[in-house]
């Protein structure tokens, strides 16, 4: 832990002395403004290992990653959900990612998932990068979740976009030319 995490600060570091200021802030790779430099970090393997294990043994090294910069965001898919509780304690965390992994087809979001997506928004304002397999799906979690502090950025497979109305916003953006 103590190699990677010493990697990822030194990356960190390296890329916010590239970073060009603009409208006096900085970007993220998820597109979001902050007022500071920031760092955005991740627990993709979060799904193998316990609440008690990763609190006693990954997270010490993960606040230094957090705490590296003025602000912070941390990333974790749908199945590193249990380790919210623990993350939206972290006063010096920002903000929480979600990937949301796709899920079979017509398949939707599960209840405990949605609540515990709701418990974030309670502390901390959350990023929900989501694979929908439908737009009433979008519609069913959008209308099931608090706005204040939700960045929704949803997905769906090419078919969905080519069925939109032609004046649905952001069509364009999806469709090749």
């Amino acid at each position: 832990m103590r190699v990677c995490t010493d990697a990822v600060l030194t990356i960190a570091e390296a890329g916010n002395k590239e970073l060009i200021q603009s409208n006096n802030g900085y970007s993220c790779k998820w597109g979001i403004w902050a007022p500071d430099n920031i760092v955005a970090t991740q627990a993709d393997h979060s799904i193998l290992v316990s609440p008690k294990i990763y609190k006693q043994q990954i997270l010490p090294y993960d606040l230094e990653v957090i705490r590296s910069r003025p602000k912070s965001i941390f990333h974790i898919h749908n199945g590193g959900l249990h380790l919210a509780p623990i993350l939206i304690e972290v006063p010096e965390l920002d903000a929480i990612e979600v990937f949301m992994d796709p899920y079979p087809i017509e398949k939707s979001c599960k209840l405990y998932e949605l609540e515990i997506l709701k418990k974030i928004l309670q502390y901390k304002p959350l990023i929900l990068d989501v694979y929908l397999p439908n737009l009433k799906e979008a519609k069913w979690l959008l209308d099931n979740l608090p706005k204040k502090g939700l960045f929704f950025k949803a997905w769906f497979d090419h078919g969905i976009y080519t069925n939109l109305p032609d004046d649905f916003p952001g069509k364009k953006i999806w469709l090749p030319e």
